[in-house]
């Protein structure tokens, strides 16, 4: 814990990752077990894709919200891509987007394969996704660290054929307040 605790310290006083050769291994890729680009881990998860209330033509997008629409996922496809083919996965609290059409779920929270959810700790996303990010200070306290990663022979580039991944993970003291993940070019 030591080790964890004197590296956040000087990746949050230089802004950069502090190990040489630095890759990220461990990433996140689905929400409630809808994966990124995978469109029948959206119909197992979500039921029949031509049902649910997509919005937006060239990057459709839909929202999903835990049982008491509190918090909200944004799934988003890329041009062209399949439905339920999502290529970026957002996750915010839902107030003043809770009256918007989306599909509910069940889940308390909405939370990824790795249990990130909103509320964790910093510490909790490092100790579980390594310490290969960049941080950014943002206004208002916040603080957004971000993994990425163009390696052609990571095995969620292989397999989805991205050309990269990203995730960023937002805090607002020490508390997660905002995630998201996918690829920043179809």
């Amino acid at each position: 814990m030591h080790r964890i605790g004197c590296a956040m310290a000087v990746l949050l006083a230089f802004g950069e990752p502090c190990v040489a050769g630095c890759k990220v291994s461990q990433i996140e890729t689905d929400i409630e077990a809808v994966r990124l680009d995978d469109e029948s881990s959206a119909e197992r998860a979500l039921g029949a894709l031509d049902a649910l209330p997509f919005a937006g033509d060239d990057m459709p997008s839909l929202l999903l919200f835990n049982g008491d629409r509190s918090e909200m996922a944004t799934l988003t496809q890329f041009p062209g891509a399949m439905r339920g083919s999502f290529g970026v996965i957002e996750v915010r609290s839902a107030v003043g987007a809770s009256r918007r059409p989306g599909k509910m779920l069940e889940a308390e929270h909405l939370s990824s394969e790795h249990g990130v959810k909103l509320g964790v700790s910093q510490q909790f996303v490092v100790d579980l996704l390594g310490l290969c990010f960049t941080p950014k200070k943002t206004k208002g306290g916040r603080m957004t660290i971000r993994y990425e990663t163009d390696d052609p022979d990571h095995p969620f580039l292989k397999r989805t054929g991205l050309p990269n991944y990203f995730a960023e993970y937002t805090f607002r003291h020490d508390r997660l307040v905002a995630f998201r993940y996918g690829s920043d070019n179809p």
